[in-house]
């Protein structure tokens, strides 16, 4: 049976190790997003007038152009394998710092800020996630793989928003947040299983004569 299914995916036995833990550590990180993005736009929704979403952007925008510049920066200091692990701690504590925000903190400032922050932890993850597949695959295996390895966020999503309705009643909007947390640490763990699996100075020496 999963030989069938590498042949259609059209997947080596070699790589599909890679590929399905790839898959898993999306998965998860693409759920974080989707319950995130719930309890961002409808607090944003509730507490805001629909026009501001414009200027939420605006503001959104502003914050992507640093973004860039700091994670090229941080690309150079850091290997993507400890880039991604710090990007998923710190958007743990980001995480929390919002949940706890919700209750002590102004209100409005919290959501507002959640709404902004929702699209920097989706492009910040993405950023890393894909920065560590370039360097798990060749030239060669990527033409193969990365569609593969990226269809991993619509599934999440979907489970996202389809899951979520059914846990509001039971355990309040505000507390997706936590829920989102969780999957980023289980993505966390995801990843350094991944690692334990092949050593990062093989991907790296493998990554290097893959691009001379």
């Amino acid at each position: 049976m999963k030989q069938r299914l590498l042949s259609i995916l059209n997947i080596k036995a070699s790589e599909s190790n890679h590929v399905f833990d790839l898959l898993s550590i999306q998965l998860f990180i693409g759920i974080a997003h989707s319950f995130l993005n719930i309890v961002s736009f409808t607090f944003f929704i509730h507490h805001f007038a629909v026009t501001n979403i414009a200027y939420a952007y605006l503001v959104v925008a502003g914050f992507l152009l640093l973004l860039n510049v700091g994670y090229e920066k941080l690309e150079k200091k850091l290997s993507p394998l400890h880039l991604f692990r710090t990007i998923l701690l710190l958007s743990v504590v980001i995480l929390l710092f919002f949940r706890i925000g919700l209750l002590t903190l102004d209100r409005n400032t919290i959501i507002f800020a959640l709404l902004v922050w929702g699209t920097l932890f989706y492009m910040m993850t993405g950023y890393a996630y894909w920065g560590l597949v370039s360097l798990l695959f060749n030239v060669r295996e990527s033409r193969r793989v990365f569609a593969i390895v990226g269809s991993g966020d619509i599934p999440a999503k979907l489970i996202g928003y389809m899951v979520a309705p059914l846990l509001i009643p039971i355990i309040g909007i505000d507390n997706l947040l936590l829920l989102s947390v969780l999957s980023v640490c289980i993505g966390f763990f995801l990843v350094n299983r991944l690692i334990d699996k092949k050593r990062w100075e093989g991907i790296q020496r493998s990554a290097e004569a893959s691009h001379h």
